[in-house]
C-alpha cells in the first residue's frame, strides 16, 4: 500500500525536473539570442575605416584577393546596409594580377608584397553629391551611386622606381686620388655574367681606378630597382675613361717590314 503512494510522487517529481530543465535551456536560448543580436547591432553601428555615408548607404573601401596563378587583386568600393551591414553591392574601381617572384618574365620587375598593395588603397570622400575616389598614385575616380558607374576624372601616375641603397659605408676617401668620395645615382646591371669584370681590367682597376663606380652589378634575380645610389671618385671616373681609350699605352704599335725591292734583270748581251 505505501508502495503505491509513492509511485504517484516519483512521477510527479520527475515530471517536475523535465519542466526545470527545458525551462532552463529556453532562458539559456533567449540569452544567447539577445547577445547575438546585442552583437550584430553594435557591429552594424561601428563605421568601418575609411568609410564614407550617402543617402542612408555605407561605402567602404575594400582590397579584394583572388588566390591562383596569377593572384588577381581588385580596388573595390562597397555599399553597404549601416543597420545590418549586409552588403548591397559593390564596383570594381582597379584590378591587376600578381606575378610571382619564380614566374617573371623578361622585361618585368619585381615589386615587394607590400608596395604592390599599396596601389589597392583606397580613399573616398564625398563631393557634389557622388564619391570621389583617390588612388595612391594621384589617380582620381568618381562613383555615381544611382548608376553604379565609376569615371575617371584624373588618370594616375605611375609610381617612380626607387633606388638602391648601395653606398659603401667603409671607404671615404679614395687611396689612389687621396680625396673623398662623392655620391651619385647609377644604372643598374642585372645578370649573373655582368659580375665578372672584363679581360684585363681587374689589375687596372685595382691599381688605377678602384671606386670608379660607374655602374652597380646587382646580380641574376631582377628587383624593381633601375639605379642604385653609390659612392665614386670622380678622379677615379676620369682615369677609367683614359684607359678605355687606350688599355694598353705601352704597347707601341710596330710598324709592319716594307717589302725589299726586288731585284731588276741585268740586261742581256747584244749580239756583235
Amino acid at each position: 500500500m505505501a508502495t503505491k503512494r509513492r509511485r504517484p510522487r516519483r512521477v510527479r517529481w520527475l515530471v517536475g525536473a523535465l519542466a526545470a530543465i527545458v525551462g532552463l535551456a529556453a532562458i539559456c536560448d533567449w540569452s544567447r539570442a539577445r547577445s547575438e543580436e546585442a552583437a550584430v547591432r553594435a557591429k552594424a553601428g561601428r563605421k568601418a575605416s575609411g568609410s564614407v555615408a550617402l543617402s542612408g548607404v555605407e561605402y567602404r573601401p575594400l582590397h579584394e584577393v583572388t588566390p591562383g596563378f596569377p593572384e588577381a587583386h581588385r580596388a573595390v568600393v562597397g555599399a553597404y546596409d549601416p543597420v545590418n551591414g549586409r552588403k548591397l553591392w559593390k564596383v570594381v574601381v582597379r584590378q591587376e594580377d600578381r606575378l610571382t617572384r619564380g614566374m617573371l618574365r623578361a622585361g618585368h620587375s619585381w615589386m615587394s608584397q607590400a608596395r604592390f598593395a599599396q596601389k589597392f588603397a583606397l580613399t573616398l570622400a564625398l563631393r557634389n553629391g557622388g564619391i570621389e575616389i583617390l588612388t595612391p598614385d594621384h589617380g582620381v575616380y568618381r562613383l555615381n551611386p544611382t548608376t553604379r558607374q565609376v569615371s575617371e576624372i584624373k588618370p594616375p601616375v605611375p609610381p617612380e622606381p626607387p633606388i638602391l641603397d648601395a653606398r659603401d659605408p667603409t671607404p671615404i676617401q679614395c687611396e689612389v686620388h687621396d680625396r673623398p668620395l662623392a655620391e651619385g645615382v647609377v644604372p643598374i646591371l642585372y645578370g649573373y655574367g655582368l659580375l665578372v669584370l672584363p679581360s684585363g681590367e681587374s689589375g687596372p682597376r685595382q691599381a688605377q681606378f678602384p671606386h670608379a663606380a660607374s655602374s652597380y652589378g646587382a646580380g641574376c634575380v631582377v628587383g624593381e630597382e633601375r639605379e642604385a645610389r653609390v659612392r665614386y671618385c670622380p678622379a677615379c671616373r676620369e682615369a677609367k675613361r683614359a684607359w678605355k681609350a687606350n688599355p694598353d699605352p705601352d704597347k707601341a704599335a710596330v710598324p709592319s717590314p716594307s717589302p725589299s725591292p726586288s731585284p731588276s734583270p741585268s740586261p742581256s748581251p747584244s749580239p756583235s
